[in-house]
Formats: structure tokens, C-alpha cells, sequence
């Protein structure tokens, strides 16, 4: 029999109707519960404080995971570096079960990544997003193995990435598109 694990995702706007809307996310009977923060009207309202209690919603059979996704990969703010930063720091101490973060992230955010995962001992998810099209087995296997060897070269902790969920998303443009993700 097959083990199917559900993932509520909350757009967090502001954080008004938060507790009623975890509260419904927990009657769907989820395992994951996934916070985009990157739907905030102001970035300054996501603290240490508000995050930490978001984990104190949930019981601790259900796997939060916090995620301010970026421009480039369907998030709605444009942010610089340091902005970005500041933000996935934040995330780390709250000390959710994951943290999703683009594959595609910048070295010096990957290495920021590894150490605050390490610090804080938070799986990690890491993600992409192709919102126009299914890329080929081929070329959809080629990107993880760079993927990998990336990490590799920027040392990352082999803990965390035993422990860590690769997820793929792709736009399935005619119905043979959605055998790729199957066949990785």
C-alpha cells in the first residue's frame, strides 16, 4: 500500500487570520504544512518572534516548512542580496522541520544555507521551478548532477544533505511531460 504524504501550503499575506487558517490546514489531515512568506505585504512584519509561534500552531506530527521563494521562481518580491539574507536568517531560527530553497541560489546564499542548517538543525528542501516547460529526462537529470557537484564544491554538510528532499517542478505542456519527474 502506498504512503501518501499532503502538503497545506499558506500564503502568509499578513499575519491577522493566521491562527484560523492553520486551523483549517490541519483539519485537511496534511503532514506538511508550508509557510510562503513570500506573499507578505511587508517583508519587515516576518520576525524571530512571529515565526516561532506559527511552529507553536501545528502539533509536532505535522512537518512545517518555511519558504520565501524567489522572484525568478514564482515569489512576489524582488529582493537584494542582503535583504534575502537577513530573511532566510530569520527562517533558520525559528528552527521549522525544512527550509525550501532554490537550487538555483546564489553560492554565497548556499554556503549561508549549509551553515545555518547545520546550526540549527533544519532539514532542507531544495527546489526549482520551471513555470513554461517540462525539460527531457536527459536534461533534467544533467541539472541535478551539476546540482550536486556544486554542493560538492562548496562543501556542504553531507548530514544535512542525506537528510534533505530534492523537488522538481516542471509545466506539463502535452501529457508525456508528466513521466519525467517519475523517471528521475
Amino acid at each position: 500500500m502506498m504512503i501518501y504524504n499532503i502538503c497545506a501550503v499558506i500564503p502568509i499575506k499578513n499575519f491577522n487570520d493566521v491562527e484560523t487558517t492553520v486551523k483549517r490546514a490541519l483539519e485537511s489531515k496534511s503532514n506538511f504544512i508550508e509557510f510562503r512568506f513570500d506573499y507578505i505585504q511587508n517583508v519587515k512584519d516576518i520576525s524571530v518572534d512571529m515565526l516561532k509561534y506559527l511552529k507553536e500552531l501545528a502539533p509536532e506530527n505535522i512537518s512545517l516548512i518555511y519558504t520565501f521563494r524567489d522572484y525568478r521562481e514564482g515569489g512576489k518580491f524582488k529582493l537584494d542580496s542582503n535583504q534575502k539574507n537577513s530573511i532566510i536568517t530569520k527562517l533558520f531560527s525559528a528552527k521549522p522541520d525544512y527550509i525550501d530553497i532554490e537550487i538555483n541560489s546564489e553560492d554565497n546564499l548556499l554556503r549561508k544555507v549549509n551553515d545555518l542548517a547545520t546550526d540549527n538543525n533544519v532539514n532542507l528542501i531544495f527546489s526549482t521551478h520551471d513555470f513554461k516547460e517540462t525539460k527531457t529526462l536527459e536534461k533534467s537529470i544533467e541539472s541535478i548532477e551539476l546540482f550536486e557537484k556544486r554542493l560538492e564544491l562548496l562543501n556542504f554538510n553531507k548530514e544535512i544533505l542525506n537528510n534533505s528532499v530534492l523537488k522538481i517542478i516542471h509545466t506539463a505542456i502535452k501529457f508525456s511531460d508528466n513521466f519525467v519527474p517519475l523517471k528521475l
